[in-house]
């Protein structure tokens, strides 16, 4: 018997005692990632440093549990979750095989681990008490919305986002997406506050002192201003998305309610009825569509990123592009709406403003499944704790978390937000855990005999460690090269073009991954008239993103700049190919690079491309004009030509192309009448003179064609040398005036 035997006894003390403090310390180190991490911030950051603080505390949590494991040589866990969740995992590593940037893979990976880990921690504890997930809940998303509440109303200053801009609705509680993790929280919230209401109210019945009276109702005002404060906040965020997702949780948790009124009391089915009638007066009332808090995404252009990500998987079915490159895969499938956004805010979506489509190209029809068969565990897991005793208002609040972060992910990205992605999977871990009801479902986990050594213990120790200061150290650098990102942005919006310079090139020796920090330092270099480092840049940032349509746009321009249209040309085809509204911006160039490589067919391509976008481009109808004038097509080139000056009348060029194309079909008078005209709107202009002169001499009015030439040289003395050089002046090379004319006088 155990109580005869006094060594026995001290070994199960000692066991006892060790259980009791891992599982307080894990339970710990959960408590403080879910208040710490969404209050983490560095200067203007507030993504990737809440991963670092996040993996760096959840290292010791599996030092924690890796030491439980090997001195207590088992844990138990729930396993109701594990398999779908450790498939959808391989399969991510597995998708970074195809993906055309690995370490952007990698960077996902990074973004998904914290999240898992706490999972696997979660599973890995004993359950929590539902007061304590209350209160796990309740306090971070109070701390996040008083702080979001004091930026909105300007008591103090809103931190800059990536963009440089300080605007509280972008990032109000230091997260840009504040309603997404408040929606996920608000059910266990509301359910735990109406219960909290309840059991105090019970207590109060039974207790008849002012001494004990006096603390239940400073602790019921307390937790009221906190809720309101919470729901305030989460009225203010103007989340479309955030408001769905709660209010099908809720609804849902009204449903369920019916058939379990034992556990949510009358007063509980009334305040969740109310919030949800409010939630959809909310939407109905809420017209100006502002999805999330960020206003340049209205829903149209949320329908333009479904679109591109829907072709993207499309023409990825089965594996997809690569998990986390999908921003990469769409460049080559953005909707022509998109591609207008984009070429005007230089922004490229990363996210798919729907989880599903995201997965869905990332990782194909497999990964699909795969997720659809973790939602389905989830599920089924959440509706088993409610339906068997004993169940309480901690198991709707959880399942009703899960059902609101995934109704939101139809609409916005909670998945891609290190915030809500940890309370997700909290909310999963915690439904999981609680299946500990069942104990068919407990699994255990065991070491064999031979790795209960000392060595294998502090290998697994070094191994966590190693593991989670490489997440740590990855996503803080990343941090720090995001906030540099943003100082090259503010000063290069100031042209200070030498900090902008050092700012990016910071950002790039810290991530070296990322193909748009290249692009920010190429800008930079462009402006400073580094063509050949512009160049290089560029080339790396297409290396890692080779349908980035603006890398191409930009060497094109940096290759035109060197002369060099050999070049030029097929990036300035590229680039208009995966954005053709970049027409606007480069089709005169475009069009100057085929011209002096002959290629009339693409002129006119570039002309009509650039008249699909603006009916009423002159210059459009002028470049066709020019094609058709090169070709010996001289009606086409009439025609095109009469549409531009019909457009512009002040358009000398126009005019003056008009006139030489009569003298070309030897219309000599009409030719003159058109160069008149041409003239009289830019008489200082060489180049009107030089094109008179040469019409003239193909007319046979040699002294006429002189004196025209004489004023074209005297206005631009280069034009000798075309002089020398131009065919059409060949009746008057022997000229002694003409000779006198185009020599090259001494200064």
């Amino acid at each position: 018997m155990l109580d005869n035997n006094p060594e026995q006894t001290k070994t199960f003390t000692r066991y006892t005692s060790l259980q009791d403090y891992s599982d307080f310390a894990i339970k710990s180190i959960i408590g403080i990632i879910l208040f710490v991490t969404p209050l983490a911030v560095m200067k203007n950051e507030f993504i990737w440093i809440k991963i670092s603080v996040a993996m760096g505390l959840l290292t010791l949590g599996i030092i924690v549990i890796a030491a439980k494991l090997v001195v207590q040589k088992s844990i138990s866990f729930s396993s109701s979750t594990v398999i779908p969740v450790m498939g959808f995992m391989v399969l991510s590593l597995i998708s970074a095989l195809i993906a055309p940037n690995y370490k952007m893979t990698l960077d996902g990976l990074v973004r998904w681990f914290p999240g898992l880990l706490l999972y696997f921690l979660i599973i890995s504890a004993e359950p929590f008490h539902k007061k304590s997930i209350f209160w796990l809940f309740f306090l971070p998303s109070f701390a996040v919305a008083l702080y979001g509440l004091l930026q909105y109303f300007n008591i103090i200053a809103a931190p800059f986002d990536i963009y440089g801009r300080q605007n509280s609705s972008s990032t109000m509680g230091l997260t840009g997406f504040s309603a997404l993790y408040l929606a996920q929280i608000l059910p266990i919230s509301i359910l735990g506050f109406c219960n909290f209401i309840r059991d105090y109210a019970n207590a109060g019945e039974t207790t008849q002192s002012i001494r004990k009276t006096v603390p239940l109702i400073a602790a019921f005002s307390l937790t009221s201003i906190g809720l309101l404060t919470i729901l305030l906040y989460f009225i203010i965020c103007k989340s479309v998305a955030g408001w769905i997702g709660l209010l099908v949780s809720l609804s849902l948790i009204f449903i369920l309610s019916q058939y379990n009124k034992s556990v949510i009391g009358f007063k509980s089915r009334v305040t969740v009825a109310l919030i949800v009638l409010a939630g959809v007066s909310f939407i109905i009332l809420h017209n100006d569509l502002s999805w999330g808090t960020i206003p340049e995404h209205p829903l149209k252009m949320i329908v333009a990123i479904w679109q591109s990500y829907f072709a993207l998987f499309v023409h990825h079915p089965f594996m997809g592009i690569g998990f986390h490159n999908g921003e990469l895969g769409i460049q080559a499938f953005l909707s022509s709406y998109l591609q207008k956004i984009i070429v005007k805010t230089y922004m490229i979506p990363s996210e798919a403003f729907n989880e599903y489509l995201q997965i869905a190209g990332e990782q194909g029809l497999i990964g699909l499944i795969m997720f659809g068969w973790l939602v389905y565990s989830l599920l089924r897991t959440g509706l088993d704790n409610i339906k068997h005793p004993p169940a309480t208002w901690s198991d709707f609040g959880l399942l009703g978390g899960i059902v609101s972060t995934l109704s939101s992910a139809f609409i916005s990205f909670p998945f891609q937000i290190p915030t809500t992605f940890l309370y997700f999977w909290f909310l999963a871990g915690a439904v999981s855990r609680n299946k500990s009801n069942n104990p068919s479902k407990i699994k255990s986990l065991r070491f064999p005999q031979t790795f209960r050594g000392k060595a294998f213990f502090y290998s697994i120790i070094l191994l966590m460690i190693s593991i989670g200061s490489f997440f740590s150290i990855t996503s803080f650098t990343h941090s720090i090269a995001e906030n540099h990102i943003k100082d090259g942005i503010a000063y290069r919006n100031k042209r200070d073009f030498t900090a902008a310079y050092g700012e990016f090139t910071k950002a790039i020796q810290l991530n070296p991954s990322e193909y748009v920090y290249y692009f920010h330092r190429a800008i930079v270099l462009f402006n400073m008239g580094e063509l050949q480092q512009t160049i290089s840049d560029l080339n790396q940032s297409l290396k890692l993103s080779p349908y980035f349509g603006l890398a191409y746009r930009l060497r094109g321009g940096a290759y035109f700049a060197l002369n060099n249209c050999a070049k030029a040309a097929p990036d300035f085809a590229r680039a208009l190919y995966f954005l053709p509204p970049l027409v606007g911006e480069i089709g005169n160039q475009a069009v100057t690079c085929d011209v002096r490589l002959n290629n009339y067919n693409g002129m006119v391509k570039i002309a009509q491309l650039q008249l699909k976008y603006n009916p009423e481009d002159k210059d459009a109808y002028y470049n066709i004009g020019n094609a058709m004038f090169l070709k010996g097509d001289y009606k086409a080139a009439l025609n095109n030509y009469k549409k531009c000056v019909k457009l512009d009348p002040l358009f000398h060029g126009g005019w003056l192309n008009i006139a030489m194309t009569y003298y070309y079909q030897k219309d000599f008078n009409t030719g003159d009448t058109y160069f008149e005209k041409a003239k009289k709107i830019n008489p200082d202009n060489p180049i009107v003179w030089y094109d008179h002169a040469v019409g003239l001499a193909l007319e046979g009015k040699k002294e006429q064609a002189l004196l025209s030439l004489q004023k074209a040289v005297e206005k631009k003395p280069e034009l000798r040398m075309s002089a020398r050089e131009e065919p059409s002046f060949d009746s008057l090379k022997h000229m002694p005036a003409f000779k006198r004319l185009v020599s090259v006088r001494p200064p």
